[in-house]
């Protein structure tokens, strides 16, 4: 009896996390020629008009923009996920703190409370149902890779690209933006990570129990 190996489910599976596999170099890949393209070829750094901020912005904004997908198609679990949605639309509109301090020093802070105010209460109707969407959200497979993402760009970022650190390895030889590229750099590489978890996580809901 012959077995067609092409067919089975495994050989899916494995095919499908081959492809998985190179859509994260290809997303890596990206992310370098973009600091590439803003040092090398624009030659103006890596500031709030650059390549790599717009990348940055329009990378946050496609992971709020998936979780009102999700707010759309997973009704169940439709308040934990407004609540995912105001999370990262926060973290948007603190990117675009240079847009807002147009109109005031600062006043990115009032949208983002705004949001964060109404995202919150409609969670809060219905505490029960939240907490069992975040349960599931733990349980995902992509739950550990979003939450790694958000450190990378929360966090890790912010430590490693220290100016006082910087200023130490390089001694005389400190530009200020050896330090940036290194911490958009790695912003960036979480901004891409979590986008990519993100998509996977929302593409999976309508399988969800």
């Amino acid at each position: 009896m012959l077995v067609h190996y092409s067919s089975s489910p495994t050989i899916k599976i494995i095919q499908q996390e081959i492809v998985q596999f190179i859509l994260l170099i290809l997303i890596v890949a990206v992310v370098c020629l973009t600091i590439f393209l803003d040092v090398m070829v624009l030659e103006h750094g890596v500031g709030e008009r650059s390549l790599t901020e717009y990348y940055q912005q329009i990378l946050i904004l496609s992971v709020a923009c998936s979780f009102a997908y999700a707010v759309k198609i997973d009704k169940g679990n439709r308040r934990f996920h407004v609540l995912v949605m105001g999370f990262f639309t926060c973290m948007l509109i603190r990117e675009l703190d240079g847009f807002f301090d147009q109109i005031v020093h600062g006043f990115w802070l009032y949208p983002a409370l705004l949001v964060f105010v109404t995202c919150s209460l409609y969670a809060s109707r219905n505490n029960r149902g939240t907490l069992e969407g975040l349960a599931q959200f733990t349980r995902h497979r992509n739950f550990q890779s979003i939450v790694t993402a958000l450190v990378i760009i929360l966090i890790f970022s912010r430590l490693f690209g220290m100016g006082e650190l910087w200023k130490t390895v390089l001694a005389d030889n400190y530009i200020r933006l050896a330090k940036d590229i290194v911490e958009e750099g790695i912003e960036l590489l979480g901004y891409s990570l979590l986008f990519f978890s993100s998509i996977g996580y929302v593409r999976s809901l309508p399988h969800l129990d």
